[in-house]
């Protein structure tokens, strides 16, 4: 979330449009999740879904369209990109990203503020009249690097309780091709963020803490 935050900030158009919402779902129901979701009156919704959040994410998702039918719900992450089709036809999601986010999400929202259609956003699946509409998938960002650092940013600090561990992202991908898990299908090949990238941001936390 930190990156499609400060991936979305770094253009004009959206710099402080897109509010982090850290919802403590293991703690809350899906009732008073979706209800604190809504109280910023947002426009559009969006979830970064993994294997253990999946159906809380579905059960919150059906809430905050029957609170305000109107508001948009966006879903990615890493358990979307092989399965994120069939939330559409629940009715309950409207767009789905697949694979990596922070220029899909950020075309996105160019598009819907510019209350255009959104088929040129490679990457994206959603329906159209009641028909799936699934647009060319979009290349992997190769230079991971000219992804604007969450830190550095100033989107992500760190917290007051710190206890000596801040996660970081060195690379993406993953290096094998086991039958039962999706990202082999994906191509999701492995990407290095750059040595000096990583030693800056490293320094800037040892320093921020």
């Amino acid at each position: 979330m930190g990156y499609l935050k400060a991936y979305a900030d770094s253009r004009p158009s959206l710099k402080g449009r897109v509010e982090i919402v850290l919802t403590g779902y293991r703690l809350q129901d899906p009732d008073a999740v979706a209800a604190n979701l809504l109280a910023g009156v947002p426009n559009l919704v969006g979830f970064s879904c993994y294997t253990w959040n999946l159906e809380f994410v579905s059960l919150v998702a059906k809430r905050l369209k029957k609170l305000r039918p109107g508001v948009q719900i966006v879903i990615g992450g890493p358990e979307t990109s092989w399965w994120g089709e069939n939330t559409l036809k629940e009715g309950t999601v409207d767009y789905v990203v697949k694979g990596e986010g922070e220029a899909t999400f950020a075309e996105l929202l160019e598009h819907l503020a510019g209350r255009r259609e959104p088929s040129e956003v490679r990457g994206l699946v959603y329906l159209r009249r009641g028909r799936l509409v699934a647009n060319p998938p979009r290349p992997l960002i190769e230079n991971l690097d000219s992804i604007p650092c969450p830190y550095k940013s100033g989107v992500l600090r760190v917290p007051a309780d710190y206890r000596g561990v801040v996660v970081i992202e060195t690379l993406r991908g993953c290096p094998y091709a086991c039958a039962f898990c999706g990202w082999s299908s994906q191509g999701n090949r492995v990407r290095f963020f750059s040595v000096a990238r990583v030693l800056e941001t490293v320094r800037g936390l040892l320093e921020a803490s």
